[in-house]
This record gives structure tokens, sequence and C-alpha cells, in this order.
């Protein structure tokens, strides 16, 4: 018993004519059905040799050079939407560590937020009702329970103890 010849001019059939087309993102020469080439010609689509190099290709990523240590990477355009710009996290600290200290931070607000450390400069390092000196423990209660109000004229050195009572009003 034979094949049958149909059977086999139907394998023949299924058999499509493949050219050598290169792919778009890495060169690399690769066989593909002319069918497909054709459609892809049509749709103005490129030629990919894999998935891989397919996703690879769509994420648009370019070379920038960190602010800090000089070395080249990539990031997509939407993650380099800054002016400095650093290849690791240990860089952009390292530059914000130095960069953005007191006035030249952001969020500086004319030492406003430094009312503690001038208080401390300025009066004893201990509580104004008890005399607890632990400087580590010790808070700076606003006269006037006005915290935009920081000259040292509205400021007091407490312990938390007391702190408590002139917020409850039980001082």
């Amino acid at each position: 018993m034979g094949s049958s010849p149909s059977l086999a001019s139907n394998t023949e059939s299924t058999i499509m004519a493949k050219s050598k087309v290169v792919c778009a993102r890495c060169g690399t020469g690769f066989l593909r059905e002319n069918k497909n080439i054709n459609k892809a010609i049509r749709e103005k689509n490129k030629q990919y040799c894999s998935k891989t190099c397919q996703y690879a290709a769509q994420v648009n990523k370019e070379s920038y050079t960190c602010s800090v240590c000089g070395n080249v990477f990539e990031r997509t355009k939407s993650q380099a939407n800054t002016d400095n710009l650093f290849c690791s996290h240990s860089c952009a600290n390292g530059h914000n560590n130095t960069a953005r200290v007191e006035d030249k931070h952001p969020l500086w607000k004319e030492g406003k937020a430094s009312y503690r450390q001038r208080a401390l400069k300025a009066y004893d390092n201990k509580c104004a009702i008890c005399g607890y000196d632990t400087i580590a423990v010790l808070q700076v209660h606003h006269i006037d329970s006005n915290r935009r109000n920081n000259k040292l004229s509205n400021l007091l050195i407490v312990c938390p103890t007391h702190h408590k009572e002139f917020d409850l009003r039980l001082r």
C-alpha cells in the first residue's frame, strides 16, 4: 500500500515560499513566509526575528549620562523628565544630600522649619518648667499656639509631658 497521490499533493501545496528577511532591531537574517512579508510591507510594519526583539524595539530607551559619576545608562523618555539624571539611587542620594541643603532645597522657607534648632541655641537646653535636660526628648512649644509664628519670643522649650499639658490647656 502506497501513499495516496492526493495526500502528497496537499502537503506540497501547504509548503509556502519563504524569503530571507533582516530583523529591524538586531540585524539577524531569518526566513519568513512571503505572504507575511507582503502583509507587513502593506501595513508598513517592521520585521523582527523574535518576540524579544519586537518588544525591545517598542520600548524607546535612550542613553543618558549620570550627573554624579558619569556612567552611561538607559531610560525611557518618560523616566527621564528631569534635568538631573542618575544611574542609581546611590548617585541620586549622594547628589541630593549635598545639593539640596537648607536654602538650596526646593521646600526651604527661610529657615522657618528650623525653629527647634534656633530655640535650642537661644535658650537653655532644659524644660522651662521642670528642668528635664535630655535634648533628644525636648520639644518646642508655641506660646500663642500659632505654628507659623516662629519668633524666639513665641517659643518655649519643654519636656513632652509639659508640652501635652500646654496643648490640652491644663497649664
